[in-house]
């Protein structure tokens, strides 16, 4: 009875400490910002012809869509050129 004991004990310890760990990873995710991202639209599927571009901007920690140059449409590639700093200033 007391070895059952001793191991649901350490059981709980571990669970506890795994619990913690993933709460203090899982906050620190944001501690970056976002990421930013440049868009270039395409005119369809096949994303031969370029047809717009949007940049996004930190408004804080969050980056924000800007107004698309040209069209916006559904076929696009995202790179990613940047991150928001952490914080408002």
């Amino acid at each position: 009875m007391r070895m059952i004991k001793t191991h649901t004990t350490k059981l709980a310890v571990a669970a506890a400490a795994l619990a913690a760990l993933t709460a203090t990873t899982a906050g620190s995710a944001n501690m970056f910002g976002d990421r930013l991202h440049i868009y270039t639209y395409y005119s369809d599927a096949s994303k031969t012809q370029v047809v717009g571009w949007a940049q996004e901007f930190c408004y804080g920690d969050m980056a924000l869509l800007g107004q698309a140059t040209g069209t916006a449409t559904a076929y696009y590639d995202a790179e990613v050129v940047g991150r928001c700093p952490y914080g408002y200033y």
